[in-house]
């Protein structure tokens, strides 16, 4: 029984842990998006970068990783950077799910080794006073008791890692379509820039306007 009293313990610290690293404001916060996205859109990308580096949540350093790694790799560092939000976000999660795995079968362990020892004790009372059957009922009824226990901790515990799992994915979508966001507002920004540099380059390499 103490055994799954321990994983029912366990898995419910971990939820509570989970529920505060996983509410929407510690991993998105309102109107950094946005804000990114405006300042990019003005031209001002020093200010955005230092909005991000100055961040700690997973959309900081998603969206530094899109601006700082953009257009050169930009794909496959956000992918990286994307899968170590991904451990950090799911970072115990597996662990409820497991202990929701085993606390039936812990329970199952303890009827079993509970039926064995309410049929020792029979076996050794028939030789002396015979076989009691309320002491039998009475011990087969304790026996029960812990699939009972491992039962009640399991199904909590899989609804818990269930949610946990959709939470978990939610926000990684939020922050995949948070950089998706942010890499077309630089797609659209930086042929602007461009255009500009290479407009001023011809008009200073222009003969006609030297000359003049």
């Amino acid at each position: 029984m103490w055994p799954i009293i321990a994983a029912s313990v366990i898995g419910v610290t971990v939820f509570l842990e989970r529920l505060v690293r996983l509410r929407s404001g510690a991993v998105i916060p309102d109107g950094l998006l946005e804000r990114t996205v405006r300042l990019v859109t003005q031209g001002r990308w020093e200010d955005a970068l230092r909005i991000l580096a100055s961040g700690s949540t997973p959309l900081h350093r998603i969206l530094d990783t899109v601006m700082r790694r953009y257009p050169s790799d930009g794909s496959d560092a956000v992918e990286e950077q994307a899968e170590r939000e991904y451990r950090r976000l799911y970072r115990g999660v597996e662990l409820i799910g497991v202990l929701a795995g085993i606390s039936p079968l812990l329970g199952l362990l303890g009827t079993v080794t509970g039926m064995i020892q309410v049929f020792r004790n029979v076996m050794h009372s028939a030789h002396v006073k015979g076989v009691d059957p309320a002491s039998l009922a009475g011990g087969i009824w304790e026996a029960l008791l812990t699939t009972a226990a491992g039962l009640m901790v399991a199904i909590p515990l899989f609804l818990i890692y269930r949610y946990l799992q959709y939470r978990v994915d939610s926000l990684m979508f939020g922050l995949q379509e948070g950089a998706k966001t942010l890499a077309a507002a630089l797609t659209k920004d930086t042929p602007s820039q461009d255009s500009t540099s290479s407009q001023d380059s011809t008009s200073s390499q222009d003969p006609t306007s030297t000359g003049r």
